[in-house]
């Protein structure tokens, strides 16, 4: 576990030797997330892959696999580290879009206080609390898929040679969640009234899908030629 817990640290000391490329991009997504809904609606998943990418795409640069190879840890757990690291993502992800969505919902609010987000009154029995889990929960199903696919890919091949389909990939689930969110009222009432429903299936479809690819990852990674 310690190994594991190493790994995913040099993940994201990976990450900040790139802050500089990926930072205005993140003020960018996030000014158009806070006003504009049509990139609130895919801030997470953009966001998850974004960061993801850049993180893979420094650690094949700066040839990850022979360093591994030569480091007293399993190959089992750098592919553990990879998908820690993406989930690590998420959340972070999550974090990021609602400083996006709360800045929108006060920019769209006359009344609205820091302390009245949190109220009850306010929040949790309206709409608009229910559209913000809604698209909380579809973006974390969307990561999740681009992550079950993104993984074992780069782990086959070099993510350069892999940009363009990875790219195709993670707009299926932005395509999705465009098309279902912004006509959200209707939608909104349909997941709420069979809520359990709705997330047991999202939960365990998304669970297999990511367990299949963490066996896919781990057996490429394993025959894996370094």
């Amino acid at each position: 576990m310690k190994n594991i817990s190493n790994l995913v640290k040099m993940n994201f000391s990976n990450a900040m030797s790139v802050k500089k490329a990926v930072l205005p991009l993140l003020i960018l997504f996030l000014i158009l997330g806070s006003i504009m809904s049509a990139y609130l609606n895919i801030l997470i998943p953009l966001f998850t892959y974004m960061m993801a990418y850049q993180i893979i795409a420094i650690e094949d640069k700066n040839n990850i696999n022979i360093l591994i190879s030569n480091l007293p840890v399993k190959r089992t757990d750098f592919v553990k580290s990879r998908y820690i690291m993406y989930l690590i993502c998420i959340v972070i992800g999550i974090l990021y879009f609602s400083i996006a969505f709360f800045i929108q919902y006060a920019i769209n609010s006359d009344t609205l206080t820091i302390g009245a987000i949190f109220e009850t009154s306010t929040i949790y029995n309206n709409q608009k609390f229910h559209v913000y889990l809604m698209m909380i929960f579809s973006g974390i199903i969307s990561s999740l898929f681009v992550m079950s696919i993104l993984v074992p890919v780069t782990f086959k091949y070099a993510i350069e040679k892999t940009r363009i389909v990875v790219m195709f990939i993670i707009m299926i689930p932005l395509t999705v969640v465009g098309i279902i969110l912004p006509d959200g009222i209707a939608n909104i009432d349909i997941f709420f009234s069979h809520i359990i429903v709705t997330m047991c299936i999202g939960i365990i479809i998304i669970g297999v899908m990511t367990y299949i690819s963490y066996l896919v990852s781990k057996k490429i990674y394993l025959n894996k030629e370094i």
